[in-house]
């Protein structure tokens, strides 16, 4: 009788310890580089390779919930390449080129605008519609200068950034 080259292999022993039910083995294949890269990423933060893997998966699930869920996310990724696009085209940065940053401010709007539902918005506000003129803007403003805050992004010389707003009164 010819076995199958593919026979199932038997599983080994069940962990002993205090790892026992906590992981699972997870086999995948990855190229040289990537592997290079999660060594480095490693060594350079002390944990082990399979450690610095799961944590970085961890952290891709992490990003989506954070962000809003999948789509915000792709969203996300589509503005960062219509900017990076426009960057090589200028050859300039977005954040220090008046010229560029309007390109890639009129390029995330129409962006926006394909992905507007269908029907007709009334741009009305209250307890039906927007909450307020200004909500989007604030909103904006606020992660914007949270992030310029712990250094992801920082807004230009030129800028002017929003003070901090003073908690609402209660009515």
């Amino acid at each position: 009788m010819v076995r199958d080259s593919v026979a199932k292999r038997r599983p080994g022993p069940k962990p002993k310890g205090p790892i026992a039910d906590k992981r699972r083995a997870f086999t995948t294949r990855i190229t040289e580089e990537t592997r290079k890269r999660l060594e480095q990423a490693s060594v350079d933060s002390g944990r082990s390779i399979s450690q610095e893997a799961e944590l970085r998966l961890e952290r891709t699930f992490a990003d989506d919930e954070r962000i809003g869920g999948i789509a915000a996310y792709r969203l996300m990724q589509i503005f960062g390449l219509a900017k990076q696009l426009i960057e090589d085209r200028t050859g300039k940065p977005f954040e220090s080129d008046p010229s560029t940053y309007d390109e890639v401010t009129e390029a995330w709007t129409a962006i926006l605008e394909k992905f507007r539902p269908k029907g007709v918005q009334k741009r009305s506000y209250g307890s039906k519609g927007l909450l307020s003129r200004s909500l989007g803007r604030e909103l904006g403003e606020d992660v914007a200068e949270h992030f310029a805050n712990i250094g992801h992004a920082k807004p230009s010389a030129g800028q002017p950034t929003k003070p901090k707003r003073k908690a609402e009164k209660k009515r």
